[in-house]
């Protein structure tokens, strides 16, 4: 459904009308596999490779939050990943999971959608700057790990995992400091 963000930003700038009607198309489709989306698997790794794609579903539903069914859907999805999070997170965490899901929880809370959970939100900044890497090698230094298994870090440095913690802990901040006002598009 991210992807398909691409169609209505599309129908936005152009008025083609077949934009739109293909971005609703693929959130029609997207809402009616939702509920059977998570877990939907049995192996905690494997649900929280599913949370980032979820994640993607989140961030796809932004432009549809006007609709009441799409507001429930996203409200009630913060709340189904962040359970899922915080359940599989001493087995295995992503940290572009904690991160995509501090982004989605600030916009939505922006857009009025989904009051922000404060406690929420903290632990999922926590947990992201957790994966933050100082180093000596210029390959490694100040980027975002992967992630980590029983609290171990695995071994390499992700690039989409520290660009989406990048934005997810500026977003923090400037929530922190009542400062963030960052519309859907500025996602990453």
């Amino acid at each position: 459904l991210k992807s398909a963000m691409a169609w209505f930003e599309l129908h936005e700038v152009t008025g083609e009308a077949e934009f739109l009607t293909a971005y609703q198309h693929a959130l029609e489709a997207a809402m009616s596999s939702e509920r059977r989306f998570l877990p939907g698997d049995a192996n905690c790794e494997k649900v929280m490779d599913r949370l980032h794609a979820y994640a993607y579903f989140l961030e796809g539903l932004l432009p549809a939050l006007g609709r009441p069914e799409c507001a429930r859907a996203f409200s009630a999805g913060l709340d189904r990943m962040a359970g899922l999070l915080r359940e599989i997170a001493p087995q295995f965490v992503r940290s572009d999971v904690c991160a995509q899901l501090l982004r989605v929880r600030l916009l939505g809370d922006t857009l009025g959608v989904s009051p922000l959970d404060w406690d929420a939100a903290a632990y999922e900044a926590d947990r992201t700057a957790a994966f933050h890497l100082e180093s000596q090698d210029p390959r490694i230094a100040g980027g975002f790990g992967f992630g980590s298994k029983f609290d171990q870090p695995l071994p390499y440095v992700n690039p989409v995992s520290t660009t989406f913690a990048v934005q997810a802990l500026a977003f923090w901040s400037d929530s922190e400091n009542n400062a963030f006002q960052a519309p859907p598009r500025s996602l990453i």
